[in-house]
């Protein structure tokens, strides 16, 4: 089963966006359409269901919840009992990390409105699916958004804010789905089940990465409900993109998203932890490193600008990856 799942978009239900006059026989009818969606989305290697908020949480009508039709017996019971096994899954998974709790570091909107369904979708790069309620913004297989996220700026200093418009795909009927079918084949070609997985396709997803024992040892043992796997994969991936841009210049990881080299005092204190053993046996210190903000995770990396370890097949220079977990020491986070 691949790492792509369909993510619920709650805006579909709410006040703001269901039909004001929908009934309870209404709501069963879209359930029934919603049911078959994810069936046909599973049958195209999609890994299921996720959503933010729980049944009692999600109201069909004014007053009248996706936990009450559950028990409501006016319903068919197989109906019922299939949609409560798809949201009951859930506890296999764990509830989206990426930005609901505390003060969120990235928020998701869509036309004002927090979108958090729409924006773990974009988060996972995974589709959102929305029920089909007749509502003309869920007939649609792309939305777009509006994303607000904070930066830190340096090791230890403030945050800056960062403003984009993601897209993110959609579907609400299957005829959306068809429309998604190439999307979701190249997708395809980078889903990775856990650590393991992604570290026995690395050749082909990295080919600009050399991963040393640490990182080597720290990936293998991610699990595929790590509420990080998702995040880390996708960092690897901008690592690599940036990679097959690299030219005869040297190294401007200001061109990677959230990167930035530690700081001179961080290095004089705990350089230490920044030591890693490459494949070749010499011990190279990694300044460079990602940000994880969300749970105060690294990567860091060694750009091998003098083509010590040779060059990808394309020609381009290769990064090496020494460490992918907890924020290591400095003086702010001892």
């Amino acid at each position: 089963m691949s790492n792509i799942y369909v993510v619920f978009n709650e805006l579909s239900t709410s006040a703001d966006f269901r039909p004001s006059t929908a009934t309870k026989h209404e709501a069963n009818q879209w359930l029934f359409e919603f049911n078959k969606l994810i069936w046909l989305a599973e049958q195209e290697n999609l890994a299921g269901l996720r959503t933010y908020h729980h049944p009692y949480q999600i109201y069909l009508t004014e007053e009248y919840t996706l936990q009450d039709w559950f028990q409501d017996e006016a319903f068919p019971r197989d109906l019922r009992v299939s949609v409560q096994d798809r949201f009951a899954r859930l506890s296999l998974v764990p509830e989206f990390p990426e930005n609901q709790q505390g003060d969120p570091l990235v928020e998701y909107l869509y036309q004002g409105h927090l979108a958090h369904g729409l924006g773990a979708a974009h988060q996972l790069e995974s589709l959102a699916i929305s029920l089909p309620t007749g509502n003309e913004h869920w007939q649609t297989d792309t939305i777009a958004l509006f994303c607000r996220e904070f930066v830190e700026l340096e090791e230890g200093e403030d945050f800056a804010e960062q403003e984009s418009e993601p897209q993110v795909g959609h579907i609400s009927q299957p005829a959306h789905l068809q429309q998604q079918k190439v999307w979701i084949e190249e997708r395809l070609k980078t889903s990775v089940r856990n650590g393991r997985d992604l570290l026995q396709k690395a050749a082909t997803l990295y080919p600009h990465l050399i991963f040393c024992a640490k990182a080597h040892e720290q990936i293998k043992a991610i699990k595929a409900n790590d509420q990080l796997f998702s995040r880390i994969i996708n960092r690897l991936l901008d690592l690599e993109n940036y990679c097959k841009g690299w030219d005869e210049h040297g190294f401007d990881g200001k061109k990677i998203l959230n990167a930035s080299p530690e700081g001179e005092a961080a290095m004089q204190q705990f350089g230490s932890q920044r030591r890693f053993v490459c494949p070749d046996g010499e011990t190279r210190d990694f300044e460079w490193h990602l940000k994880e903000n969300f749970y105060g995770w690294r990567i860091h990396i060694w750009p091998d600008e003098q083509g010590a370890f040779g060059l990808a097949p394309d020609g381009h220079r290769k990064i090496l990856v020494g460490y992918v977990g907890p924020h290591l020491s400095t003086k702010k986070h001892p």
